[in-house]
């Protein structure tokens, strides 16, 4: 349902799960619960609609998934993105956050069970993002680089060549670069496949 959602609304998911924080505490109020606590990391802390968290709930671990637009949610503008365009996180704040039994993605659960097999995806899901990300950089690194070969450089006085784009060392080099890259792009289509082929089996997918 909530990938349905995602889909028909555009929305934008972030994630307040960091293993390195102190967990954040969900209390029973009323017919619902409340959330406490803050994450110094939360990835697209300000500009999410929805964020994925976990939180203890009376000795157990309760995973949910709620809008971020509900009272209580404070995203902190503290985060340094050393010049990335668009990259969005920081820490997060949860006051007497509400949170219903509607919100929990699974049954709350001991610390010491093992995790539901599809929530073990969730690595890998974030990790694709990181790589295509990485790959996207490159490419654009890659592509600016060649062109200030063609464009701007001047090729090496001993290289019996009149233009840098005709050095057969840039060209060994940008060669090398080329086929590296493409074949990351590869590895990383590839790993893609095998997680959504498994993912595709929904609560059928086994350990």
């Amino acid at each position: 349902m909530l990938g349905a959602e995602t889909v028909a609304q555009n929305l934008y998911w972030g994630a307040a799960v960091n293993p390195r924080d102190p967990g954040l505490i969900l209390t029973r109020r009323g017919t619902g619960y409340v959330l406490n606590g803050r994450k110094s990391f939360s990835t697209a802390a300000r500009v999410s609609d929805y964020i994925n968290a976990n939180a203890t709930l009376e000795g157990k671990i309760a995973n949910f998934a709620v809008p971020t637009d509900r009272p209580g949610y404070v995203a902190n503008d503290d985060w340094d993105n050393i010049g990335q365009r668009l990259s969005d996180s920081g820490s997060v704040e949860f006051h007497d956050f509400p949170v219903y039994d509607e919100d929990f993605i699974a049954p709350p659960a001991d610390e010491n069970d093992p995790p539901p097999v599809l929530a073990t995806f969730n690595t890998p899901l974030i990790q694709l993002v990181f790589v295509n990300f990485y790959l996207g950089a490159a490419e654009g690194a890659l592509a600016a680089a060649v062109d200030y070969v063609r464009t701007t450089t001047r090729p090496w006085v001993t290289s019996g060549v009149e233009r840098a784009a005709d050095d057969p060392y840039i060209l060994e080099r940008v060669g090398e670069f080329t086929a590296t890259l493409k074949a990351s792009a590869a590895l990383a289509d590839s790993a893609a496949l095998a997680v959504q082929t498994a993912l595709s089996k929904g609560r059928d997918v086994t350990a």
